[in-house]
């Protein structure tokens, strides 16, 4: 596994405009990818998606839908800013069904952003307690850069 700096990450050779990024919810969010992403979000150089399971951070700001569209499973918790502005689309799906939306196309992933448990001593990792849709998203993401 190569380690990257935060500062060094290239935002904009990952997400490209009109892109759908999807990252772990609750305890699984990546908060200093987040957060690098929503810093440097003009980096990228049009509009972007960003597909919002439970949020419990302040990564979510309303001022962030300059340049990016938000969607979401749910509008509470840390979702909540975005509900409040009318700036979260909340699907209209059962939650079981997130998982194979996107592993089905129907639910656009072109990046998605993981949190991962350092490698064990066989090189495997893993996301810990958040396993859920991320695992599609994975799958339908366009080839990892980080």
């Amino acid at each position: 596994m190569r380690r990257v700096k935060l500062e060094e990450i290239d935002w904009p050779a990952i997400v490209r405009p009109g892109d759908q990024v999807v990252w772990g919810q609750a305890c699984g969010e990546a908060l200093s990818l987040t957060g690098s992403l929503m810093a440097r979000r003009h980096e990228i150089g049009g509009r972007f998606g960003v597909l919002l399971g439970t949020c419990y951070s302040t990564t979510l700001a309303p001022e962030l839908a300059d340049v990016i569209d938000f969607t979401g499973t749910t509008g509470t918790n840390g979702n909540r800013p975005l509900t409040r502005a009318r700036l979260l689309d909340v699907l209209p799906i059962h939650y079981a069904r997130v998982e194979w939306s996107i592993a089905n196309g129907r639910i656009p992933c072109d990046v998605a952003i993981v949190q991962v448990t350092p490698p064990d001593a066989e090189g495997r990792t893993s996301p810990g307690v958040i396993n859920d849709d991320i695992r599609a998203a994975v799958k339908r993401a366009r080839k990892p850069a980080i």
